[in-house]
């Protein structure tokens, strides 16, 4: 292990641990951290066996960085996960999803086939880019062809300012959002008819597009789902959020929700802390892991 892999371990060293009177048991150290490619990195977590048992996939938002989802990592990483950081460019999902979006999903579900083949999993997946990939991911998982079929429990999903529904008004509310805080009116102008040019051929041309969303509403992931969005989020509106949950309960899906009412898109985290951590925690007490 290289010098500063050990000094990334020695910092999570102690993150889980009981105490007991004056004695420290540690329950799970960490014990590897590997960037598998540009996009994908995993910290492994073992218990005292050397076995892995817990893994949250965490599928980021287009563009997210590594930096970015680490607070995320931190909040699992406290109840003994591992974790498998995913960082998709818009690209992967809007433009290239059969090629370059599912190159990334197969090599998501091959690390956890390599490294993570025993572990009860979570999948978190922010906006449309996430859950691109969870899509793709799905399907492999269910397919008795694929080489993945049946190769992963997943005990739970978690949905993060999505799943974002592709039509018309889809295009315009991404024009308002990537355009409200550009002060130059020639670029603002620029970016905003550059959307309204590309966006269209991803919703009415892209093959995956055309399938996403039914696919999610009838995915045969029955795990418990927990949903979190917000009221003033523009890119993902929540009453189509809100219309899907119903759509999974009424399938007998087990859901749990957390609506805020001034919180951004992929932001609630970041500005609401103390009640993200809440629902989380109770969301996964309701595992029983």
């Amino acid at each position: 292990m290289s010098l500063m892999a050990r000094l990334f371990c020695t910092k999570h060293l102690f993150t889980n641990v009981d105490l007991c009177a004056s004695r420290i048991i540690i329950r799970y150290a960490h014990s590897a951290t590997k960037q598998v490619s540009r996009k994908i990195k995993f910290c492994k977590y073992e218990d005292e066996k050397g076995a892995a048992k817990l893994l949250c996939v965490i599928l980021g938002w287009g563009g997210s960085k590594h930096k970015h989802l680490e607070r995320y990592s931190e909040l699992f990483h406290s109840r003994g996960f591992s974790t498998i950081t995913v960082t998709p460019t818009l690209a992967d999902i809007l433009v290239f999803p059969e090629t370059k979006g599912k190159k990334v999903s197969l090599q998501v579900l091959e690390t956890i086939k390599q490294e993570f083949s025993e572990c009860n999993s979570i999948f978190l997946q922010f906006s449309n880019a996430g859950c691109g990939l969870y899509h793709f991911m799905s399907q492999e998982l269910y397919s008795f062809n694929s080489p993945f079929y049946n190769q992963v429990k997943i005990i739970g999903s978690i949905f993060d300012s999505c799943p974002i529904v592709p039509n018309e008004e889809s295009i315009l509310l991404a024009q308002k959002a990537f355009t409200m805080n550009v002060k130059n009116q020639l670029a603002r102008n620029i970016l905003w008819y550059s959307i309204g040019a590309v966006l269209p051929f991803v919703v009415w041309m892209n093959p995956t597009t055309k399938v996403f969303m039914e696919s999610l509403r009838n995915s045969p992931i029955s795990a418990p789902q927990l949903f979190m969005f917000s009221k003033v989020d523009v890119l993902a509106p929540y009453k189509d959020i809100s219309d899907f949950i119903e759509y999974r309960k009424n399938r007998g899906v087990h859901t749990m929700k957390m609506l805020w009412e001034n919180t951004p898109h992929v932001s609630h985290f970041k500005q609401d802390p103390a009640t993200y951590k809440k629902v989380l925690k109770n969301f996964l007490d309701t595992l029983d892991i």
